[in-house]
């Protein structure tokens, strides 16, 4: 009889886990993807660890570091410490990249005090160098995200500095960590107010500019990113008339990879998309960036545009790059 009870519930947990994986997502990837060793590594290395359930909850990061957080305080009150390391590693192809860690996702530049340097990174928080990047300040250890796709240090009050936080990608992968909003600073990084109205607390930040002209009005662009959830909704180009306060999207598209303001005409504002659909390339607004226009002349054919970036000229104006 114990024979017969152990067969019917090694037959159940067969057919339930048959029956979990033939709805998986995993198997509704493109077949263009599936192919890749990328995707194939990334799979072996994720799936197992979400089975049953096909997906690891969202926000277990977030819950799991948190944890983690109060227990480093419990155990570390009263102690000094000392780095031990991981440290960098030295790259030996190419040996042209020196000393290497993860991805650096944003930088700024002060405008007048080239020894000001602010970096967000993929998952390691948002830092500050007072010395031209010889030594690094943590200036976002108390902040909800740990990753960061853009920084801004607004052009006419330096002190003020937006920073944007989940890194972007075109269309999806598995390490493309998300954000938890927009963060500004007043005074320098010392202190930040987290900023969430409009585009949400799940976010992929690509760019944020601010209008050399009116420091009110400041843009963002938000992409994609972590591929395994649903979309947060929140893709486009956004713009705050309000220094970051509240903010509205003014171009609703997939992909959109960066903004950029004109440096002499306030009423001309420029952005890229990518996508490789028929919403991407190049766009341009005349009324200050609440509507934008659409033009491609010139460009590969949307369908070719998978990722994309603008760079105007600041002394020649009329000029502009794309990548």
């Amino acid at each position: 009889m114990e024979k017969v009870k152990i067969s019917v519930l090694s037959f159940f947990l067969i057919v339930l886990s048959q029956d979990i994986y033939s709805q998986s997502f995993w198997d509704n990837i493109p077949e263009k993807v599936k192919k890749r060793n990328a995707f194939k590594r990334h799979e072996w290395f994720y799936r197992q660890r979400a089975w049953p359930q096909d997906t690891i909850p969202y926000g277990a990061l977030d819950k799991a570091m948190q944890t983690e957080k109060s227990r480093y305080h419990e155990r570390s009150e009263g102690l000094s410490w000392s780095p031990v390391g991981p440290a960098g590693v030295v790259s030996t192809w190419p040996s042209q990249w020196g000393v290497v860690s993860g991805r650096v996702r944003a930088i700024a530049v002060h405008p007048s005090d080239p020894q000001t340097v602010y970096s967000g990174v993929s998952s390691g928080g948002l830092w500050k160098s007072t010395n031209g990047g010889d030594s690094w300040i943590d200036v976002g250890a108390n902040l909800a995200s740990m990753t960061y796709g853009a920084i801004e240090i607004d052009p006419n009050n330096p002190n003020t500095v937006y920073a944007g936080s989940g890194e972007w990608m075109r269309y999806f992968n598995l390490y493309t960590y998300d954000g938890k909003g927009m963060f500004k600073s007043t005074n320098g990084g010392s202190t930040w107010s987290q900023i969430t109205n409009g585009f949400g607390s799940r976010t992929h930040f690509s760019s944020i500019r601010v209008s050399p002209h009116n420091s009110n009005v400041v843009f963002a662009t938000l992409g994609s990113g972590y591929w395994l959830y649903s979309s947060p909704g929140n893709e486009g180009v956004w713009r705050s008339a309000d220094a970051g306060a509240t903010w509205n999207r003014v171009l609703n598209v997939n992909d959109a990879f960066e903004v950029a303001p004109h440096p002499t005409n306030p009423n001309l504002v420029f952005s890229a998309i990518g996508g490789a659909g028929s919403t991407a390339g190049f766009y341009k607004s005349t009324n200050g960036g609440v509507n934008f226009t659409q033009n491609n002349a010139g460009l590969p054919s949307s369908s070719g545009i998978d990722r994309m970036h603008i760079a105007i000229v600041k002394d020649y104006p009329a000029v502009m790059y794309s990548l």
